[in-house]
């Protein structure tokens, strides 16, 4: 059996994009048309995925391709309450696709019931499907021979997925109103450079007096924006460009994650936070029946390249198979919390990690909730001031230069 990837239209018009096994590429096309899926690329698998591909080569994609956190936590709740209804895979799965209003994910559930009819693994269907869920669902549906484990552990998983996008809320209405004061300030500042400014410059110049240092200052901006600001706005969009190319690389991304979680303020909520899911999402794995090793691998790739931890935790897999213990690795990293070391210590210790990894997901959670509340009560103020400030200093001088031409008026 070989490997073939496609690249197709389903039967709503839209790009389909995946891989199926098959015994020749004849087969292969004909299951896929038989699937509603119009195919114009069809090739056989030689060793070079997309992660092989040189960057130029590459999709540049803007945006998360995943569902949203809670989509995915009721499409796992629904999936619970079918499994647990007794009924069999392809079953669930029709009746899944027939629940959701979603194209996209009535179109993979459709394809996983072929594959699984077909005679596949749920696990293999789904993995081999999957273009909208967290690859830690992968894992789950795994232990589909279990038909009594699997629906409390898609219970667990949909708690999971909302405990993530309550976090996610926690960061961004933390960080949500000092952007909008500084978007504010830039507008108002933008407004004075670019109207108020050029209508007093005249003024002075009428009456051959020279215009305030501030107000110069503002005048020289405005210059340099009305010339070059075709350039400017071309750099702009090719910063974007150029982030979202390097965002395309694996690499690229866990820098950049890195570099975040040590920038001053916020690196510290962005550290409980990516600590908090990974610690989470280990312990759904370890409960589900994985192993150590391949529970924090796998947690990693359900957290992508946001993860932050993540090279820490695949460290500490590569050790326990080499015979250490992942507590050895995690301790010796200075951004996790002293408190989290000595209890993953203790939980690997005493062989109770999953409870131990309970009890530090709350904890951290918790401190990602003062945290963000903490930082919320410091930013707010600290930035309306400085802004204030500096408007107010803005108009206390431009509201002298038009005292100082009304006294030239007069």
């Amino acid at each position: 059996m070989a490997e073939f990837y496609y690249t197709g239209y389903d039967a709503n018009g839209q790009t389909e994009r995946g891989s199926i096994t098959s015994a020749s590429e004849q087969l292969a096309f004909e299951l896929l048309q038989s699937r509603g899926i119009t195919v114009f690329d069809l090739r056989e698998d030689e060793s070079t995925t997309t992660n092989d591909l040189p960057w130029y080569r590459k999709d540049i994609k803007f945006g998360h391709q995943e569902l949203a956190l809670e989509e995915q936590a009721a499409t796992a709740d629904l999936l619970a309450t079918l499994f647990s209804s007794q009924l069999p895979v392809s079953e669930v799965f029709r009746i899944a696709a027939l629940s959701t209003e979603n194209p996209k994910v009535k179109s993979q559930f459709e394809r996983i019931r072929q594959l699984v009819d077909d005679g596949t693994s749920l696990a293999r269907a789904f993995e081999t499907e999957n273009r909208l869920f967290s690859p830690v669902f992968i894992s789950f549906l795994g232990v589909s021979d279990k038909a009594n484990a699997l629906p409390l552990l898609l219970r667990s998983l949909s708690s999971f997925f909302l405990k993530l996008n309550e976090t996610r809320q926690k960061i961004i209405s933390a960080l949500i109103y000092p952007a909008i004061l500084m978007i504010a300030a830039c507008g108002l500042l933008l407004v004075v450079v670019l109207y108020l400014a050029p209508n007093l410059e005249p003024l002075f110049r009428a009456a051959d007096r020279k215009p305030p240092d501030t107000l110069s200052a503002l005048l020289q901006i405005n210059i340099i924006v009305s010339s070059y600001w075709h350039w400017m706005l071309l750099g702009l969009v090719g910063s974007f460009l150029l982030l979202g190319v390097s965002l395309q690389q694996q690499r690229s991304r866990i820098i950049f994650y890195d570099l975040a979680l040590r920038v001053p303020l916020i690196g510290k909520l962005l550290r409980f936070s990516a600590l908090a899911r990974l610690t989470q999402a280990t312990e759904l794995l370890l409960t589900s029946g994985q192993p150590l090793p391949l529970a924090l691998r796998q947690a990693v790739e359900s957290m992508g390249a946001s993860a932050g931890f993540g090279q820490l935790f695949k460290r500490a897999a590569t050790t326990l198979e080499a015979g250490g213990t992942a507590s050895s690795v995690i301790s010796e990293h200075r951004l996790v919390p002293a408190n989290y070391k000595e209890l993953f210590r203790i939980g690997e210790e005493t062989n109770r990690l999953p409870t131990t990894l309970v009890a530090l997901s709350e904890t951290l959670n918790a401190q990602v909730d003062r945290h963000a509340q903490r930082l919320l009560s410091m930013l707010t103020p600290m930035l309306t001031l400085v802004l204030g400030l500096g408007i107010g200093y803005l108009i206390f001088t431009l509201m002298g230069a038009i005292l100082e031409i009304n006294e030239i008026a007069f």
